[in-house]
Parts: structure tokens; sequence; C-alpha cells
């Protein structure tokens, strides 16, 4: 993928630092509100075990329900 930019990023894993940041397109159910097109940040978190993380700027828009005993998690938009 081609990055789109450069931002910001400090996270606990990192000092202060420069991140990518690329266009992606989701796709989500058309009942989901089809597809949509973000800009997203790329960093290694592999180390904690994290494979994505999603932001306040996507859950803003939806409702996360997350079952901590069943293992699942419930996203709606």
């Amino acid at each position: 993928m081609q990055p789109i930019g450069q931002c910001t990023l400090a996270t606990p894993s990192q000092a202060t630092g420069f991140a990518s940041v690329y266009r992606v397109k989701v796709s989500f159910p058309q009942s989901w509100g089809g597809d949509t097109e973000w800009s997203m940040i790329g960093c290694d978190l592999a180390s904690q075990g994290i494979i994505a993380l999603i932001g306040r700027d996507v859950l803003s828009g939806c409702v996360l329900i997350f079952n901590g005993p069943g293992r699942y998690f419930t996203l709606t938009f």
C-alpha cells in the first residue's frame, strides 16, 4: 500500500514519532452502510498482541457491545 501522508503518533510501545497514513476501503453488509472509506494510521502493535485498534472517530458513529466472558463483540452502525 502507498501511504497518502504522515502524522505524529505516540504509543506505549514506542516514543513519539511519525506514522504513515493510508486510505482504506472497509466493506460492511449493505444493511450496515455498505462500503466506507477511511484514513488509517499504520503502526506495529503486534508485540502487544494487537492486530488493529478502532478509534473513537469510528466508534462515535456506532454502538459497540463487548462481551468479555463470551469473547465476542458486536458493532452496529
